[in-house]
């Protein structure tokens, strides 16, 4: 890089004339005198000064962790199975209550067989939920509330997995 003997501006070594004033380089580098041009410098077409070279560093960015929503989605069908299971084990028990009293009691068994299934499949979601949460350090609220969802719901289809096992007449 070499400077312009008119105005002093930075110019790249084979530059014929310089950019700002306009002066000849060529023949000053040949032995001549050169000229500088009557007229004014060119105006500095960039007002603004000029942009720094070097990149803008963000501050990091919180990596999202897909394990905080796989977790919540799993609590969710822990949820959906456990009330499944809960409607199913309402529709195969049924009875009539005449001013406190039992009249009338009825358990399906395959239904409510049924209902011991679709709680043991909320009790495998709950815990599949559970196992594929993320660490403490990498959880977000998603995640926090996903596990603790995840265990309520997982322990709410264990229990009624059990009852609708209980209500059957072996």
């Amino acid at each position: 890089m070499m400077f312009c003997p008119g105005c002093g501006t930075q110019m790249p070594d084979e530059a014929a004339f310089c950019m700002k004033c306009g002066i000849n380089i060529k023949q000053i580098k040949e032995g001549g005198q050169a000229q500088v041009p009557n007229s004014a410098p060119a105006p500095n077409p960039y007002p603004y000064p000029p942009v720094n070279p070097y990149p803008v560093s963000y501050p990091p960015q919180q990596k999202t962790n897909s394990r905080n929503a796989v977790s919540f989605t799993f609590a969710l069908l822990s949820a959906c199975a456990f009330v499944g299971a809960l409607i199913t084990l309402l529709s195969a028990t049924s009875s009539l209550s005449i001013f406190g009293e039992t009249v009338y009691r009825h358990a399906d068994e395959e239904v409510a067989l049924l209902a011991a299934v679709i709680g043991g499949i909320g009790f495998i979601f709950g815990l599949v939920g559970l196992l594929t949460s993320p660490k403490k350090e990498e959880q977000n609220s998603l995640g926090t509330f996903g596990k603790i969802f995840g265990t309520v719901m997982m322990c709410a289809s264990a229990v009624i997995a059990v009852i609708s096992l209980l209500t059957i007449d072996w």
